[in-house]
């Protein structure tokens, strides 16, 4: 499953601060994370101001759950950066 978000802040901070946040994570062409039953990867687009959140789960119910997840929590931090508005 996968998904984009569009921010209205920089995605190199929005990045950062979901790094921050997550446990166990791998770094390399973006964010890879173990989530309940699968995996996440969050990385950013090159032409927009954008994530790309890709999950990989048992089920197609499952992955879309994770992606729902992680696209609420990408919002959240995009609001809270500075320069929202």
């Amino acid at each position: 499953m996968t998904i984009d978000v569009t921010l209205k802040n920089d995605r190199g901070a929005i990045m950062r601060a979901l790094a921050e946040t997550a446990e166990n994570a791998e770094y390399g062409d973006g964010l890879r994370m173990k989530m309940g039953s699968g995996i996440v990867t969050v990385a950013p687009l090159t032409l927009q101001c954008a994530l790309r959140i890709v999950a990989e789960s048992e089920d197609m119910e499952a992955a879309q759950e994770l992606c729902d997840v992680l696209r609420r929590k990408v919002q959240k931090l995009d609001n809270m950066a500075k320069g929202s508005g």
